[in-house]
């Protein structure tokens, strides 16, 4: 079976999906900004050594082009370290770094009376730089110098991936406290609806009968509202249901029972027939308006029944019926059954009256608590039945013996109520040497 899909999930995924991609859009324009402002400022510091070069440009005596100073920057000393200058005059290398070692560098004059142009070039040892290039005209001279001044990209990529390391662990960070609010305020959301199904799991034991109008908030009252319409139109039919059963059972039983007078004055084997076939009418109804009372009646809301109060009538019954049977019933105080008190004996007073029609000397009903369950066994010192039988005796209409009344349709009404409950009804050996019938029923709180 396909498991139903479920709100909270829904809920979770969505909202996580929209932290998961805000935080990284995040990400990746923070990344972006912060590159930016590297090259910004490796830009800068590029363009503030080419100052530097273009004042140390002068014209020696004969009015060539030179040099008055180099810049100072260690990082220009080391071969190949990555940070270079260049000058250029003439269509030749006027003064280069000693970091080139000779070697030109690549850059694209722009041309002279043009702002400073930076590049992506590749340098000497094959790394890549960033470049400044940028044209000079000293004065008392036509022709320009081209200035340029390099620096290495690897040192704007070891920046950048420290920064983008380091967001990334702060964005997972804040994914993980968001990821757990986002459960928070989901579980915080759905808490109403929690409420609603524990209240109509109250209502389904018996312990209430309506949902509160006044505790959940608006989006979830108008489904509160048309819950316990449901809830009232349900009621008002289980008791229109139950009505017309006790109308029907009156209606019936009197004719029934006239009929059966009027049969016992009949003699002979047509009385005989007549008689045997009124009192299978007769059980035939009961069990039908039995069936008929408690599917109306089935969990009605609020309904409770004392097990003491039932289990007073049944002893009562069974002393007046089976006098010379033992009858002895152990049952706690506080249980209580989560149903019609009319249903909860018929069921425990049908499997009694069984058991003391078939008992020799004793028969002993216990009641005991598991959790939220009520076990009811009802046991006798009779013959009992085998395993064939005792399947066969709680199925619809079953009957084992039809001399002596007991084992028939009393168990399986009994077998219909308590699966009607939620519950049923088993029949094994029981200590005593007979059978023992156990009812798993619903227990109220």
């Amino acid at each position: 079976m396909t498991r139903a899909p479920s709100l909270k999930l829904r809920l979770v995924s969505a909202s996580l999906a929209w932290v998961v991609v805000s935080l990284a859009v995040t990400g990746v324009l923070l990344v972006w900004l912060f590159r930016s402002h590297i090259e910004r400022r490796f830009d800068l510091t590029l363009h503030d050594h080419l100052e530097e070069l273009a004042a140390a440009a002068e014209l020696d005596e004969r009015g060539g082009p030179t040099l008055s100073w180099e810049p100072a920057d260690p990082r220009f000393k080391p071969a190949l370290s990555g940070w270079y200058w260049e000058i250029r005059a003439d269509g030749g290398i006027l003064r280069a770094s000693a970091s080139l070692g000779g070697a030109p560098l690549a850059g694209q004059s722009p041309g002279v009376g043009r702002p400073a142009s930076y590049q992506y070039v590749q340098g000497p040892a094959g790394e890549s730089l960033r470049v400044i290039v940028q044209d000079i005209v000293l004065p008392n001279r036509a022709a320009p110098l081209t200035v340029l001044v390099a620096g290495p990209c690897l040192d704007i990529h070891a920046d950048v991936r420290s920064f983008a390391g380091t967001l990334a662990l702060s964005l997972g960070l804040l994914g993980l406290t968001l990821g757990a609010l986002v459960l928070l305020q989901v579980g915080y959301g759905l808490r109403p609806l929690r409420a609603v199904q524990s209240a109509l799991n109250a209502i389904r034991f018996g312990t209430r009968d309506q949902l509160d109008e006044t505790a959940g908030p608006v989006e979830v009252l108008p489904l509160i509202q048309e819950v316990n319409a449901l809830l009232r139109q349900r009621q008002a039919t289980i008791d229109l249901a139950r009505a017309e059963a006790g109308d029907l059972a009156h209606a019936l039983k009197t004719p029934i029972a006239v009929i059966s007078n009027e049969a016992a004055l009949i003699a002979g084997a047509s009385g005989a027939v007549l008689k045997a076939e009124i009192d299978r009418m007769r059980r035939a109804v009961e069990h039908h308006l039995v069936r008929s009372r408690a599917a109306a009646g089935f969990r009605a809301p609020h309904a409770r029944a004392a097990l003491a109060e039932v289990l007073a009538d049944v002893r009562f019954s069974l002393q007046r019926l089976y006098p010379e049977r033992a009858v002895s019933i152990e049952a706690p105080d506080d249980a209580w059954f989560a149903g019609q008190a009319d249903d909860l004996g018929e069921m425990i007073g049908n499997l009694a009256d069984n058991a003391g029609k078939w008992a020799r000397h004793r028969i002993a009903i216990g009641v005991a608590l598991a959790g939220q369950r009520l076990i009811v066994t009802v046991d006798d010192d009779g013959p009992g039945l085998d395993g064939a039988d005792r399947v066969a005796a709680i199925q619809r209409g079953g009957r084992l013996d039809s001399e002596k009344p007991g084992h028939g349709l009393g168990l399986s009404i009994v077998a219909h109520l308590a699966e009607l409950y939620g519950g049923r009804l088993t029949l094994t050996p029981s200590p005593q040497g007979g059978l023992r019938a156990e009812l798993d029923l619903p227990a109220a709180a």
